[in-house]
């Protein structure tokens, strides 16, 4: 009988550990959604400066400029004898700056052209649902708000809302019989977190490092599942230029 309820009560936590990635992966979802809408978008101006500074070969144009100003200071000392050295010098270092911004930015500008044209075009998509992206975060969080409304019975949701967040751990220590039930896994985890935070050595705690590398593996790939979710959601109410952009700049 013992036995029994055991088991019972292990198929709930499991359950719970379930409903509590859920209430993760929304989350992740809801972040993701917030960073998006605080993301401030570079305009077309600032991308061309972003993409020369990232991308040009500044050094060789700047060489290069040099080499040409000075040369076409001297070409105008021969054609125009009546021009001092020392000015031509002088001019050599304004003519430098003319065809460094002039010539060659402009050139790497022009080589860019159908890049600047599709940033732009996104931009402009990006902006216009931008509205879109607020309703569908929105929703997101009232999603959250009824489903952590859910949890706080306990016949959905065993786990107390106080370790929602360390489910996953409390459960790793069921199933490696570090605990026999929950009351005994919530024990468990705190006298863990309670030896490292006393003894300052989380580094040299081998029962800590094997709760934080559990809960690393299970929220990446709740992170993971929750951008898959943000992606489809975006296609399914048009709104995946913002997802694009923002994908692009990050790259």
């Amino acid at each position: 009988m013992g036995e029994e309820i055991v088991k019972n009560e292990t198929a709930l936590i499991a359950d719970a550990v379930k409903i509590c990635n859920q209430r993760d992966i929304l989350k992740n979802e809801i972040e993701e959604y917030e960073d998006l809408l605080d993301t401030s978008l570079p305009s077309l101006k600032e991308f061309k400066k972003m993409a020369f500074a990232a991308d040009a070969p500044r050094t060789f144009f700047l060489i290069l400029s040099v080499i040409l100003g000075f040369g076409l200071a001297c070409l105008m000392a021969i054609i125009f004898k009546n021009i001092p050295p020392d000015t031509a010098g002088a001019l050599s270092v304004p003519l430098m700056f003319l065809i460094y911004q002039l010539v060659f930015k402009q050139l790497f500008y022009l080589a860019k052209k159908g890049e600047f044209e599709e940033y732009e075009q996104g931009l402009i998509a990006a902006e216009e649902e931008m509205p879109a992206l607020r309703v569908l975060h929105t929703e997101k969080k009232q999603e959250l708000a009824a489903l952590e409304q859910r949890m706080l019975n306990e016949e959905v949701c065993i786990i107390p809302p106080a370790y929602w967040d360390h489910a996953n751990q409390l459960y790793f220590l069921i199933r490696n019989k570090r605990a026999h039930d929950l009351e005994s896994a919530i024990n468990t985890f705190e006298d863990i977190m309670h030896k490292t935070r006393m003894e300052s050595m989380a580094q040299e705690s081998l029962a800590y490092n094997e709760l934080a590398a559990i809960n690393s593996e299970i929220m990446a790939q709740n992170s993971a599942i929750a951008a898959e979710n943000s992606r489809i959601a975006a296609r399914n109410t048009g709104i995946s230029a913002v997802f694009s952009i923002a994908t692009y700049l990050k790259d």
